[in-house]
């Protein structure tokens, strides 16, 4: 997200916006001006990778509602590092 010059929280609804004395217009314009700072031109490498397949595939899940995943790689991991972090744990 960084990376892409991408605003945290831009794609979930935020307290805020349920409070009667915030200008709804306000909040509009500030997502707009978020979404069109967003540099969908960058090339990125990134990598992750847990030995837990149930993380691999929630991580999954949160890239895709920030609509990410095609920016990942993703993987399940067993090799011998990641087995002893898991078990320093």
């Amino acid at each position: 997200m960084i990376g892409m010059k991408m605003a945290p929280g831009l794609h979930r609804s935020l307290c805020l916006e349920g409070w009667n004395w915030v200008d709804k217009d306000l909040v509009a314009q500030a997502r707009s001006t978020a979404l069109s700072q967003i540099d969908q031109t960058i090339q990125l490498d990134i990598s992750g990778s847990d030995i837990d397949g149930r993380m691999v595939e929630l991580a999954r899940k949160m890239l895709s509602k920030q609509e990410l995943q095609s920016r990942f790689t993703l993987s399940r991991c067993g090799c011998r590092i990641c087995i002893q972090r898991k078990s320093m744990v």
